[in-house]
């Protein structure tokens, strides 16, 4: 045996040996990480109570509850909570309902003040004092959703759905069912019983200048949120929304809401800044409908689809792309109709206080359609529109799928929509959500 086979040999043993060292390290890390996580989460109760719940830890013999008050972020000890039921240390401290998951756990905390934020850590305490694991949350005592800004942001509407999940854990859950090409979310916001047998969708924003819908239907959520036990029409918020709970998606155009707010500058991409600047319409901004392609989405679907060769660079409006649901938008918006099969879409627009109901749909549906428009129009008072033969997303989901929708415009006179419209826009719309969910309870 030569010296090169000698030394060849070794350094394959070297590399075993080092290989298996490198295994009976790892095993006991994945051991550790195996530790179930708490998971804390918050769920505003009615008046200064708040619900703390979180997964029940392995070993975990008890659980140390710690609260901080404004963002200095200095915890206070509260209480220590027993792992096992036991009524003489708390009487608000027990497990689940049979009909949630048996291995979580409950706390409730009293003494919230207005307008403030709480921090909430628990940590899980094994038989020797050790902590096997912390977690965090915090829940804002406040009204969220602003009101009096003119424009609401995506920024905005992106922070308000991660407090309202904070503060009402239980009753919101949100999914991310799309990304913008400037790297946008596209959020799907749960109200209610995911697991309800029946849903509704509510979609806003689909045309950039028209954000004053997503800051109503934020508003909407909130508002049912806040008064989830009070009754709306002989039933209480939290029976209707446990029956037929409802998508939301608040802001269904992002980038587009960006341009019509801040100008190109809003939009990250140096590329597609550039492309947009050649455009149709790229000299007023503030009107800007389509997206960061330049594709007016509601004119996207597959439906009576044309495609406006003149426009293939661009528009701030009315060009519908080469073909239809091209885009990350309108895909997103077709899969979640498809992964759902709700009973009824709801599309926001602004402006004109109108419902658009009439799509030429089958006598079946367009009855469906017609009912739904009806409670819609009982709250709100404003009009229908004639007939309505465009690739937009009701008309499809109409004519295509038929699935009860129809186009609400709120604000009157022109868009932006003026925030000094606001309370009237309220007044009309406040509970078209709720009514919405209940038509089909």
């Amino acid at each position: 045996m030569n010296k090169e086979t000698i030394r060849g040999n070794v350094l394959l043993k070297f590399v075993f040996q080092l290989l298996i060292l490198c295994l009976c390290l790892l095993v006991p890390n994945q051991i550790a990480v195996a530790v179930t996580s708490l998971e804390v989460n918050t769920t505003k109760q009615f008046g200064d109570k708040v619900k703390i719940a979180w997964n029940e830890v392995t070993d975990a013999v008890s659980y140390k509850l710690y609260i901080s008050v404004g963002d200095n972020k200095k915890y206070k000890f509260v209480s220590e909570i027993a792992s096992a039921i036991d009524d003489t240390l708390n009487e608000d401290m027990t497990q689940l309902t049979e009909q949630t998951e048996p291995s979580k756990l409950q706390h409730f905390y009293n003494g919230l003040s207005a307008k403030k934020t709480y921090y909430f850590k628990l940590q899980a305490i094994d038989a020797n004092g050790n902590v096997l694991d912390t977690d965090t949350t915090n829940l804002f005592n406040g009204n969220i959703v602003s009101t009096t800004k003119q424009k609401y942001s995506y920024s905005d509407m992106k922070k308000d759905i991660k407090q309202l999940c904070n503060k009402y854990s239980d009753y919101v859950h949100v999914n991310i069912i799309g990304t913008t090409v400037d790297q946008r979310n596209i959020y799907d916001v749960v109200l209610g019983n995911p697991e309800a047998e029946k849903c509704v969708v509510f979609q806003a924003s689909i045309h950039a200048r028209e954000y004053m819908t997503s800051q109503l239907v934020m508003e909407q959520m909130e508002y049912y949120l806040d008064n989830y036990n009070k009754k709306y029409d002989g039933k209480t918020y939290k029976d209707i929304f446990d029956k037929v709970c409802v998508h939301v998606v608040a802001m269904s155009n992002p980038d587009g809401v960006t341009i019509s707010q801040k100008g190109f500058s809003g939009i990250r991409s140096k590329e597609l800044r550039k492309k947009l600047k050649k455009m149709r319409g790229a000299s007023n901004t503030t009107v800007w409908k389509a997206n960061a392609k330049g594709v007016d989405l509601n004119r996207q679907f597959d439906y009576k689809f044309k495609y406006v060769k003149k426009w293939k660079k661009g528009s701030y409006a009315l060009y519908g792309g080469k073909k239809p649901v091209s885009e990350n938008e309108t895909k997103a918006l077709v899969q979640l109709v498809n992964d759902l099969n709700p009973k009824a879409v709801v599309n926001y627009h602004a402006m004109g206080n109108v419902i658009y109901c009439r799509y030429g749909g089958k006598k079946k549906v367009q009855k469906k359609v017609y009912k739904l428009a009806g409670e819609i129009r009982s709250l709100t008072g404003y009009s229908y529109m004639g007939l309505d033969q465009s690739p937009g997303f009701a008309n499809w989901l109409v004519c295509k799928k038929g699935i009860p929708s129809c186009t609400v415009e709120i604000g009157m006179h022109k868009t932006p929509v003026p925030i000094s419209q606001w309370s009237n826009v309220w007044k009309q719309n406040k509970n078209v959500m709720a009514a919405t969910a209940k038509l089909y309870n």
